[in-house]
């Protein structure tokens, strides 16, 4: 299928998009060997604006801790989907103090609301290095318009990253600590889409799980000592989700 011009209005950000897309699935280039192909919002398109063809439709980025990818309430014209990494959302309360929300990973969206036509609602900053593509959310929108799977793998975005969201008030809503990074776990396994995950400084999760480094640090171990996970290293974990469950059914 072919798009030459798109007059298109979704959710007031889409005026006039001209260009020539090709939606037959793409597998050669830099998308088709993408570690996060299989979870991107634009998978399944050949875009000739693309990164395999050096164009403005979606650019390829990298980023380093303390990068900041998004900024609540800032009006932007683009999404930007996590290829590798990991990346914490964040939103301002009334004192003005940023208190983390959730820690996304591979695949994930950032900056949704643009597709909308709205101003971020969370900000958003790098936990570790790794890599982003931004995506044009006029393009988008069009395609979105013309072509049914796109509308459906858009859809699809919004309702995983409002899960992701829940899920996340949910481990910081447990009563115990060791609850609460056991939850964190198994989310960390989601959002990464792998059972072996780089895990965020001691630090961070304790601001996000509202408690101290010691008590994230006496937790991992504690479930390490339990068998449920195994650490390589000082970050990198390796997690038994079906175990691990079974234990966190069974805690208040």
């Amino acid at each position: 299928m072919k798009l030459s011009g798109c007059n298109a209005s979704l959710g007031g950000t889409v005026k006039t998009f001209v260009a020539d897309f090709d939606a037959r699935p793409l597998l050669p280039g830099k998308c088709g060997n993408c570690a996060s192909y299989e979870f991107c919002i634009a998978r399944g398109l050949s875009l000739k604006n693309s990164v395999d063809g050096g164009g403005v439709l979606i650019e390829e980025h990298s980023f380093r801790k303390g990068d900041i990818l998004a900024r609540e309430g800032e009006h932007v014209h683009h999404l930007r989907v996590v290829k590798v990494g990991s990346v914490c959302l964040g939103r301002r309360g009334s004192d003005g103090h940023i208190d983390p929300v959730a820690i996304l990973g591979r695949g994930a969206v950032v900056g949704f609301c643009s597709y909308f036509g709205q101003p971020n609602q969370q900000g958003s900053v790098a936990l570790s290095s790794g890599r982003y593509c931004e995506i044009s959310t006029e393009a988008l929108a069009c395609l979105a318009r013309s072509a049914q799977k796109i509308w459906d793998q858009v859809g699809r975005a919004c309702s995983v990253a409002f899960g992701t969201i829940a899920g996340w008030t949910q481990a910081t809503s447990r009563p115990h600590i060791a609850g609460r990074v056991a939850h964190s776990l198994l989310l960390l396994t989601e959002v990464h889409h792998s059972a072996t995950v780089t895990l965020p400084s001691n630090v961070a999760l304790a601001q996000l799980l509202g408690t101290t480094r010691e008590s994230v640090a006496r937790a991992l171990a504690l479930l390490e000592d339990q068998g449920f996970i195994a650490r390589r290293g000082s970050r990198v974990c390796e997690i038994r989700p079906k175990p691990l469950s079974q234990w966190l059914f069974l805690q208040p």
